[in-house]
């Protein structure tokens, strides 16, 4: 999760404003969920299905849901009687109007004794042996109360964690995507899929469970589309959200990330945040917006501040170009990125921030001016995610990773925070047509630096080399090192530093012991510790 940061060996308190980093837009479109995309490979025999509670009512011969109260047991899971559970009531007509989008309306009910659910059953109609990727999601919360979100599974004959919300004011995001053991979800004689949002805690104080929306999408190959990685403001507070592009070019020595950046969307600025790194020379440069120069699209990827802009040809070309002048250097940018490896949805820390990683590999060409010099990035290795969301930032630990060799049809991305497990921790590879996914990552630390300076920030703390083992039930093993070649620390306002660094990536990817691809490439790396 690019990512914002809290800076590791603090022995100073320095109030600097950090509404550098805040951006808004007055009109604000509330997100609506829609239906596919025309823009679609059709070649690839490409599907994207997406069930929500649209056009259902009382009672349903369809999707159902319904609730259940006065749960008077210690557990935080659902009762163990199976995906049907004893004596549910099915929700209203009014409530399947509530929860078949994301808006401020919800479906609420309320208990004063035990604990209380919402459960979900789901008709998935395609052949469950087609579907290569499962995405299940929840929207709302429970008042004074953490929320669980559970999937049934069919082959474990129990209730599976899919993700909690701790936030018990507001509304927010449980998802996750399944790429392996799809059919341990999916029943294979009804096509059932079954989801239960519970509250936590028993309890003799009234509280309400709330949702706002919820759906299940399956796809071949993947479930996301353009419009995952347009704007999702939803007038949520502590709200930010960015689009990070980086670019790899060895043969010239230079490597860049460029962040198009929004956050407090009601009352702060827009913000380009660019780093450089030139052989041996470091830059990064920066420029605020007002307001009234922001604008992004609910429907694609379009972010426009002032003259630098976001934009797509189609699913698979991304153009990104601007210019700014920080009174110390300037930049010019005009790229395009053509996707070579399908998108990353990774596991995210429910009402903490949402990681789309759309472009784990790309070729990148175009130009990039740093002051009077021009360079032309022909042939050369990019990156895109994007992160939305909002929440406290708590004492942790990031530690992303990212590379990618598009000549090879090779990828990888890591997003790891080592203090918590509820974080996110998943490690995506590609190579060719074979997305291979790791939940259980091994990450160690070797090697810290520690630079101690007399100009902002004052000092700089971070390993040299991180090493990073992962292995998954099917057989797969991922092993390497990435090593540290130049860093640059970020201020992200007190006390958070963020490390982003380009890295050495050396390591190999195998199955049963036999090595499938070795590799020895540039990437990038973020590091920070509080």
């Amino acid at each position: 999760m690019k990512k914002i940061i809290v800076v590791g060996i603090v022995f100073m308190f320095i109030l600097i404003n950090p509404s550098v980093f805040s951006a808004s837009n007055t009109n604000i479109n509330i997100i609506k969920i829609k239906d596919l995309l025309s823009s679609r490979s059709e070649d690839l025999g490409d599907f994207l299905t997406i069930y929500n509670f649209k056009g259902i009512t009382f009672p349903s011969s369809n999707h159902i849901a319904s609730y259940k109260l006065s749960i008077k047991d210690f557990n935080d899971r659902p009762p163990k009687t199976g995906p049907i559970i004893d004596n549910l009531k099915e929700f209203s007509t009014t409530d399947y109007i509530e929860i078949y989008n994301s808006d401020d309306n919800q479906a609420d009910t309320s208990s004063s004794l035990g604990k209380q659910l919402h459960h979900f059953q789901f008709n998935i109609k395609e052949n469950i042996s087609e579907i290569k990727s499962l995405n299940v999601l929840w929207l709302g919360y429970a008042s004074s109360i953490h929320t669980n979100l559970y999937i049934w599974n069919f082959k474990n004959n129990d209730w599976e964690l899919v993700g909690i919300n701790r936030f018990t004011s507001r509304d927010a995001v449980i998802s996750k995507t399944y790429i392996n053991g799809i059919s341990n979800y999916i029943d294979n004689t009804k096509g059932h899929l079954y989801l239960v949002a519970i509250t936590r805690i028993l309890t003799i104080f009234e509280r309400q469970l709330f949702t706002n929306y919820v759906q299940v999408k399956v796809g071949n190959p993947n479930t996301v589309t353009l419009q995952d990685d347009a704007y999702h403001y939803n007038n949520e507070s502590d709200y930010s959200e960015w689009w990070f592009f980086d670019v790899i070019n060895e043969t010239q020595d230079i490597q860049f990330f460029i962040s198009y950046h929004i956050s407090d969307p009601k009352n702060g600025f827009a913000t380009i945040d660019i780093g450089i790194f030139n052989g041996n020379n470091i830059y990064e440069i920066r420029k605020t917006y007002p307001l009234s120069e922001f604008y992004a699209s609910y429907e694609k990827p379009y972010v426009l501040m002032s003259d630098c802009i976001i934009d797509t040809s189609d699913e698979n070309t991304f153009l990104i170009k601007g210019n700014i002048n920080d009174n110390k250097n300037s930049v010019t940018w005009n790229l395009t990125f053509k996707r070579t490896a399908p998108p990353y949805d990774f596991i995210e820390s429910p009402g903490e921030m949402q990681y789309l990683c759309y472009l784990p590999g790309t070729w990148v060409d175009g130009i990039v001016k740093l002051n009077s010099v021009k360079y032309s990035i022909n042939n050369s290795y990019g990156y895109h995610d994007h992160n939305w969301g909002g929440g406290p930032f708590l004492t942790s630990q990031w530690a992303w990773a990212a590379t990618c060799k598009p000549e090879d049809e090779f990828t990888v991305a890591m997003e790891k925070v080592e203090h918590f497990r509820w974080y996110t921790h998943a490690l995506y590879v590609t190579v060719g047509n074979n997305t291979i996914y790791f939940e259980d990552i091994d990450t160690s630390f070797e090697e810290f630096i520690l630079d101690v300076k007399l100009s902002f920030p004052f000092f700089t703390y971070y390993p040299k080399i991180r090493h990073i083992y992962a292995e998954n039930d099917k057989g797969y093993v991922i092993d390497f090192d990435a090593i540290v070649q130049k860093n640059l620390p970020i201020y992200m306002g007190v006390p958070r530093v963020l490390n982003e660094q380009v890295s050495l990536f050396q390591g190999a990817l195998s199955k049963n012991g036999q090595t499938i691809y070795s590799f020895n490439v540039l990437g990038f790396t973020d590091y920070s510790i509080f």
